[in-house]
């Protein structure tokens, strides 16, 4: 029990006066107390893997200033992976720095440091986003000057504060959508939906998300899959501490958790940094246990003046003694804080809480005119240097806050968040001038007319919904719907799924009705591929052998089996009826409304299934009339002004100096590109050279999607030799077609890929020069009715050994692997003794040989030879050079059995696909083979081909097995089960579409 002597002794501690001395010399060494020193100590326990923090304590503003010197401690904790999470901690540091002005004083670099947080997430979220991976990272990041704590978040990691009287704030805000009402309503004013996953019965189940995406967080880097609503834009606060220091817990959200701000905060008080750290982790795991990676960083920043006047530690201090320091020294200050402190201790400097930017700093700031990285909420579009962000005021310790405004969104997005909220504009108002002139739809990219948002149905022709979990495309707001799974290049066609069909399947889809697509006269439907189902009676029995075919649907007289393709199902289910139910479909923009959207007009469907092309209103006559008389001796000057000037430039531009005179973008990019590869690039011609070669593109040897081939001849020492001049009319996008021929083919030298022998590069015009194949494509003995006796079977035969050793170099014989990706016979040359060479690189991709898969973010390739694993790599796999192999195949089957023929047999019955009716007549008598030999001979073919197309890439043989299966003999080689999918129906054989030059 304690004394009265006790009691009066812990009185007169309580109420100790710092001496007069004490608080002169506190005045006279003020910028000794401007400089505080800074500990810090830090503790982790994994469980996956994807936590990672970021410490540096000798950072400086002026570069060889001590006096300048900053710290920066940061936690990013990764999820899908942690690549995202590794690249932040490594890049976002160096992307703030590089957005601060340059020579500001102390002041004024503070003043910009918010701002350039904001554009250095911004510039690491679209840096990784790049890179094609799909994970994502939150990030806490804390920058101490002195005494300014400047902290930016995204996600759940947090930072708060512990200062002198047990007083703990939170620096960060948690972006869980569960518990930011804030960020929900921005996530649905700006177009996105809020919701839980919902299960059988309509049950919802866990957090809150946001869809599309289906991401718990509001605000991330990387997530390149969850659409555009999840932002990299952070929480910003920047607070000064008095001159009692304080100390901050920055943790991932494994801490918070199973832990309160002060939880923590009380767990490791009266310990070290290091101490503390380990402390936090440790109350953690006692708490919760390790369900997720806990990583805490544990900062200190104690006055200086403390370390030497209180208690100056011996050179080597052991755990102990450190504790008993910190407590003498936290006792101290909070003895001499309540007579030197003011009221409240911390002041706030800036905070910005909303996401997208709802208040501006004014245009006077002096950093204004150097930050970069702001963005539209939707469109991402960035914005004016001078459009800052907000600045609200107020206690650190306030609960009360100014009211979120929504999101900074352009105009054209603002546009869409009124029609959203209610505000919608007639028919009229959104075709004059509140139509979109593009927008974003998930991972999908950017779509413009003829494709429109649900929101805007009378914008386009084409309805995108990219607001819901899985994106679906209509021909009307109100269906039917189908799922959106990827486009093409030219975004004038795209796959899609009949989803809402494969989710619930019915007894009557199976009683014998036609399967019917929607009807249009602006877009064409196709179907691609299906699903083999069995229709089986109620006493079938299933042996072991069709295990891997599963029953869907238990109807009143029958059962409906679903096929994978794996088992002997023509021997399993002999006894039942199949049927080829559609799974894939593409939808394609018609000829009349691609003709009338090229000449700039837009489509309009009618009634009576036939469709009008509506061009631009232009202005009226009279109006036009007095304009052009008011202004015609103007432009007369101005016309011969500018002919002069071009001819000038046009004298002035000789050799190589033309893509100087070029500006833009797109056509330095690749010029930078072709430098960069030096003598490993082509010769490189002028444009007068090729129309010199090419006689004026007289004589014209074909048309392609993207230019023409014109017939030359070289007069630079080749003794006249022929050559083949493709005149590309179009680069689309940063000329990655272009460049992919140019580098993918120049680098090759095989007997069986066509050579290139030239480029041309100059302004707008580009043109590849090959070697002339006088017997053209392969095409034409496939389709060409006349000439298709014309090859015998040894002929095809060497051919297709002749493109297997092709493809087999390409993948195989070069340091990158080249994968073609449009392997058919268009691209197939061939010369004058029918030696086969690949041609036609423009959707080629160069990887390393370690690599067995590549990313697109795009199908690629030609309808009929796509492989399923290209446009649904969720159901096959990753995409590899076993795509190359099934193009082949389906090239193979083409070469021997042609299409055409099998066209016409169905016609007169019940439609057949194509591999399902090779398949069929493995055993039957082909017609047309004179000979044992021929058969044996084609019967070999059409085996490896059935071989080369499985669905899935890992049943598929490597081009290297594949010649050998060729060119060994026919009893090695066993009979393949028939493709769980069929590549194309006969309906779709004369639409094929390519998406090469």
């Amino acid at each position: 029990m304690a004394t009265r002597e006790d009691t009066r002794r812990q009185n007169n501690q309580q109420h100790e006066l710092i001496p007069l001395a004490a608080l002169i010399s506190r005045e006279l060494k003020s910028e000794k107390m401007e400089k505080p020193s800074v500990s810090y100590g830090y503790a982790e326990k994994a469980k996956k893997g994807e936590d990672f923090y970021l410490v540096k304590t000798d950072c400086q503003r002026v570069p060889g200033n001590s006096a300048s010197t900053f710290s920066v401690f940061a936690i990013f904790d990764g999820h899908h992976g942690n690549a995202a999470a590794i690249y932040a901690r490594d890049n976002l540091l160096n992307h703030v720095l590089a957005a601060m002005p340059r020579e500001l004083g102390r002041d004024e670099w503070l003043h910009a440091l918010p701002r350039a947080l904001v554009a250095g997430f911004v510039k690491t979220d679209k840096e990784f986003q790049l890179k094609g991976k799909t994970s994502g990272t939150t990030a806490t990041f804390v920058i101490v000057d002195r005494w300014t704590v400047t902290v930016a978040c995204v996600g759940d990691s947090r930072c708060v504060l512990d200062i002198q009287g047990g007083a703990v704030s939170d620096l960060s805000v948690d972006h869980r959508l569960e518990d930011n009402e804030e960020e929900r309503q921005r996530v649905i004013a700006s177009g996105g939906e809020v919701g839980r996953l919902s299960i059988v019965g309509g049950v919802e189940i866990g957090p809150l998300r946001c869809w599309p995406g289906g991401l718990c967080l509001s605000r991330s880097i990387g997530d390149v899959d969850v659409g555009e609503f999840i932002v990299p834009i952070p929480h910003v606060k920047q607070v000064k501490l008095s001159n009692c220091g304080g100390r901050l817990i920055i943790a991932s959200d494994g801490v918070w958790d199973a832990l309160s701000s002060e939880m923590a905060a009380k767990s490791c008080r009266g310990l070290p940094a290091d101490l503390a750290a380990r402390q936090v982790v440790k109350e953690t795991l006692r708490t919760k246990g390790l369900k997720d990676d806990t990583t805490c960083v544990v900062v200190d920043i104690i006055p200086p003046e403390n370390d030497v006047t209180l208690l100056p530690p011996p050179k080597k201090q052991n755990k102990l003694k450190a504790l008993y320091f910190w407590k003498k020294l936290l006792n101290y200050t909070n003895k001499s804080s309540k007579k030197l402190s003011p009221l409240i201790i911390v002041e706030e400097l800036f905070e910005e809480g909303s996401a997208m930017l709802a208040e501006r700093l004014g245009n006077d700031d002096s950093s204004a005119q150097s930050a970069s990285g702001f963005n539209c909420a939707i469109c991402q579009v960035d914005l004016a240097a001078n459009e800052g962000i907000s600045v609200h005021a107020g206690s650190i310790f306030s609960t009360c806050s100014k009211p979120w405004q929504g999101p900074f969104l352009c105009s054209d997005c603002r546009d869409k968040k009124d029609a959203m909220e209610g505000k919608r504009p007639s028919a009229d108002e959104q075709k004059g001038h509140l139509c979109p002139s593009s927008f974003q739809c998930g991972t999908h990219g950017s779509f413009s007319y003829p494709f429109t948002t649900a929101f805007y149905p009378d914008c386009g022709i084409l309805v995108i919904n990219c607001t819901d979990s899985y994106q679906t495309i209509g021909l009307s707001p109100n269906g039917p719907w189908y799922g959106f799974v990827n486009t093409f290049p030219t975004k004038t066609s795209v796959l899609a799924t009949d989803y809402l069909q494969q989710t619930s399947y019915t007894c009557i889809q199976f009683e014998g009705e036609p399967i019917s697509l929607p009807k249009s006269s602006t877009f064409v439907f196709t179907i691609l591929t299906n699903e083999t189902f069995w229709k089986c009676r109620r006493n079938f029995s299933m042996s072991g052998t069709g295990r891997q075919s599963s029953r869907v649907l238990v109807c009143q007289d029958y059962i409906i089996y679903k096929s994978y393709g794996y088992s002997d199902d023509g021997n399993e289910f002999s006894s039942c009826d199949d049927f080829q139910y559609p799974e894939y479909l593409m939808l394609e923009l018609s000829d009349k409304c691609s003709q009338c959207i090229s000449e700039g007009g837009q489509c309009q469907e009618l009634k009576n299934d036939n469709s009008q092309c509506i061009r631009k209103r232009k202005g009226k006559r009279l109006q036009l009339i007095l304009g052009l008389v008011a202004t015609a001796s103007s432009l007369g000057v101005i016309l011969i002004v500018s002919i002069i000037m071009c001819a000038k430039r046009r004298r002035a531009s000789k050799g190589f100096k033309i893509l100087g005179n070029k500006t833009t973008t797109r056509n330095r990019n690749v010029e930078a590109f072709l430098k960069s590869y030096g003598s490993l690039a082509p010769k490189r011609y002028t444009y007068s050279e090729i129309t010199k070669m090419t006689n004026n593109f007289e004589v014209k040897l074909g048309e392609g999607g993207y230019g023409a081939v014109f017939k030359g001849r070289l007069h630079d020492g080749h003794d006249g030799r022929f050559v083949a001049v493709k005149n590309l009319k179009s680069l689309r996008g940063d000329g990655e077609e272009f460049i992919n021929e140019v580098v993918s083919i120049g680098r090759t030298n095989h007997v069986n890929v066509v050579t290139l022998l030239g480029f041309c590069f100059e302004g707008d015009k580009r043109a590849l020069v090959y070697e002339f194949l006088p017997n053209g494509s392969l095409e034409k003995f496939i389709y060409d009715a006349a000439s298709c006796q014309s090859l015998p079977s040894k002929t095809l035969y060497s051919i297709l050994v002749g493109i297997a050793k092709g493809l087999d170099y390409l993948h195989r014989g070069c340091n990158a692997r080249i994968l073609h990706f449009d392997i058919k016979p268009h691209n197939i040359l061939l010369d004058e003794e029918f030696c086969p060479k690949i041609s036609d690189f423009g959707l080629a991709r160069l990887c390393p040989a370690k690599d067995s898969l590549v990313s697109m973010s795009e199908a690629r390739g030609t309808i009929g030879y796509i492989a399923p694993e290209v446009f649904c790599r969720n159901n096959f796999g990753g995409v590899s050079n076993k795509s190359d192999v099934y193009s082949y195949g389906m090239m193979i089957l083409d070469l021997v059995c042609g299409r055409r023929n099998v066209i016409a047999e169905a016609q007169q019955g019940s439609e057949m696909y194509f591999p399902e009716w090779i398949y069929r007549q493995l055993d039957l008598e082909v017609h047309g083979i004179m000979n044992g030999e021929e058969k044996e001979l084609k019967r070999k073919m059409i085996l490896v081909g059935l071989w080369c197309i499985q669905s899935y890439p890992s049943n598929r043989p490597p081009m290297d097995k594949v010649i050998e299966m060729l060119e060994g003999s026919l009893e090695s080689i066993q009979v393949p089960p028939m493709p769980h999918l069929s590549s194309i129906p006969n309906s779709v054989i004369n639409s094929t579409f390519s998406t090469t030059y």
